[in-house]
């Protein structure tokens, strides 16, 4: 019910012009829970469901891709027993996802020195 009133608002500030436009993403399945990443003792496991999540919210995204965008909020609904405060690394990872991913190399010498260095974009993203 709630998610009814808000969507309604939503279209009411998009008539008024105070908001551009309101893209619906849907995500149906598995979701990491922040006490999962606070609780691992490396950093692998974190970077391992920041990559497994990039790749299906970007696949969203192809879907129905949005403008590229300056600024944008995000309204989150979930339909489980987490808590609010259990979705948050979700939440950061679908916001990540919409950001430009770059890979820097670095070419080095036997002694450690850094003979060359370049970026490569992996994602352009949206924001």
């Amino acid at each position: 019910m709630i998610a009814t009133l808000v969507r309604r608002f939503l279209k009411i500030l998009v008539g008024l012009r105070c908001i551009k436009e309101v893209h619906s993403i849907v995500h149906t399945g598995d979701i990491e829970s922040t006490n999962t990443i606070y609780q691992s003792k490396h950093f692998g496991v974190r970077l391992a469901a920041e990559r497994k999540f990039s790749k299906i919210f970007r696949k969203l995204f192809t879907t129905n891709p949005p403008p590229k965008v300056k600024e944008f909020g995000l309204i989150l609904f979930y339909n489980n027993g987490m808590d609010v405060c259990n979705l948050s690394f979700m939440q950061k990872m679908f916001v990540d996802s919409f950001k430009k991913e770059e890979k820097w190399y670095r070419v080095k010498n036997g002694k450690g020195e850094v003979l060359k260095k370049w970026k490569e974009v992996v994602y352009k993203g949206f924001v």
